[in-house]
């Protein structure tokens, strides 16, 4: 038999082995250029309460389709483990159209949708995830209504914060009213606002919204990832000219569709590429690229749609994963890397569609290449770049570049993309070596004690 010191001893060199290299990372208070989020139109995602499908009808693209809140609770789990930290939701008011924007009663919340309970759950079920919850809501012809039902459903339910379109319609000075009233009564309160052109968001900036959702940068963005071979240097200026527009650029929303565009997939497909590999070389570069992504429902399964409410079909859950693990390995890169959500952004390499950029905060150095050509390419990154004697390990695929003289040699295959952390170059680590050394000589010099022992033992 072994006593429990000889078992203690066992024990050690596998805890060893357990803690190194371990290194905890620092950890930072979490803000809202931390999230990303997936936006739902609800009547499109899932039916999880058939109670309230009343005037259901699903050959209808202008017709109520039967999703709801309770169809969201039971999806929860999907779109934490794809790594989403917050949900935006098509307008709950009571409606006469299926996306919410027919408000008929500002008050109560439509009951295609489900009840008020069910959304006070869906609330807290995401809050106990760890997830934030934005509301899409519409502005009333009358503004002090507007102002009015605003406080009126924060205090009805723990939401996050609102997110409102066709900011137009209403006076700048509206605007700011509206955001020092929301303001005072929750200063927390998250407010995003979504214009069609660059001008207009920072017009609106300075009304004091937290986030401006730019579509001037989403059209560029998804034009240069939905066909090859296409230059990403305007993307780039695009990106440089946002920067030096809005007073922080980490707070732009970025996205590649959304419930008032035509579909990625569509796009794609129009020019006659897979939208599977396109969309995975787009979400590559929204997630390690500044700002803060917006996802539309069906992107991960590749959706198709044209112009509304061709955008806005039905959810389809079986289907295969392929591009769900990706958003959630993307994900996992982003959450880990505070360089891609907050760092500063400097593009090291373009030329007719392969781009390599680089992403630096706080002493961490990522760097991006994306492969957007249809040949395999070669690019040589000068070492006064990122430094001498480090290397580059790849994150979204297995890849370790180290430094030569003449710098860091990145090769992708066509339509490929990677996310590397630049670090000191890896080698033997003499330390542990001999320290293991000492713990196994220590324990066979132990064994040998307990051996002879027995021997003795038996001999007497």
């Amino acid at each position: 038999m072994i006593d429990n010191r000889v078992m203690a001893l066992l024990l050690i060199p596998f805890l060893l082995f357990g803690g190194v290299p371990v290194i905890a990372a620092e950890t930072e208070e979490r803000t809202w250029e931390d999230e990303w989020m997936y936006s739902i139109m609800i009547d499109r995602f899932n039916n999880g309460d058939p109670t309230n499908d009343q005037g259901i009808d699903i050959n209808n693209p202008n017709g109520y389709h039967g999703g709801d809140v309770k169809g969201i609770i039971d999806k929860l789990d999907y779109i934490q483990d794809m790594g989403f930290t917050a949900i935006v939701l098509s307008p709950l008011f009571k409606s006469s159209t299926y996306d919410g924007s027919g408000v008929q009663d500002f008050y109560k919340m439509d009951e295609h949708y489900g009840t008020m309970e069910q959304l006070k759950q869906l609330i807290k079920e995401a809050h106990n995830r760890d997830m934030k919850v934005i509301l899409r809501f519409v502005a009333s012809d009358n503004e002090q209504e507007t102002l009015k039902a605003a406080i009126w459903w924060m205090d009805q339910v723990d939401v996050d914060g609102y997110k409102l379109s066709s900011l137009k319609e209403k006076s700048l000075s509206f605007w700011k009213e509206f955001v020092n009233q929301v303001k005072a009564h929750s200063p927390e309160f998250y407010l995003i606002g979504s214009v069609s052109q660059e001008n207009d968001g920072t017009l609106y900036e300075e009304a004091g919204f937290d986030l401006m959702i730019d579509h001037s940068l989403y059209e560029q963005t998804s034009d240069v990832f939905s066909k090859i071979n296409s230059s990403s240097k305007d993307l780039y200026e695009r990106w440089e000219q946002t920067a030096s527009s809005y007073e922080n650029p980490s707070a732009v929303g970025t996205m590649i569709d959304d419930e008032d565009t035509v579909r990625f997939t569509r796009k794609a497909l129009e020019n006659r590429h897979h939208p599977g590999t396109r969309t995975k070389l787009a979400l590559t570069y929204l997630f390690s690229s500044p700002g803060i992504p917006t996802i539309y429902y069906g992107t991960e399964i590749a959706l198709d749609g044209g112009e509304g409410p061709d955008n806005n079909r039905s959810m389809n859950f079986r289907v295969e994963k392929e591009l769900i693990d990706y958003i959630s390995k993307i994900s996992e890169i982003r959450a880990q890397m505070p360089s891609l959500r907050k760092g500063t952004f400097e593009l090291i390499y373009e030329k007719d569609g392969m781009m390599v950029y680089k992403r630096g905060y706080k002493g961490e150095t990522t760097v991006v290449a994306i492969n957007n050509t249809d040949e395999t390419q070669i690019v040589d990154i000068p070492a006064e770049q990122m430094g001498r004697e480090k290397e580059l390990r790849g994150l979204l695929e297995e890849d370790i570049i180290r430094s030569t003289e003449a710098g860091y040699r990145i090769a992708l295959d066509r339509e490929k993309a990677n996310i590397y952390a630049l670090g000191d170059t890896t080698g033997l680590n003499v330390k542990f070596i001999a320290a293991m050394v000492i713990v196994y000589g220590a324990f066979m010099i132990f064994i040998y004690v307990v051996w002879k022992r027995g021997k003795k033992k038996q001999a007497s």
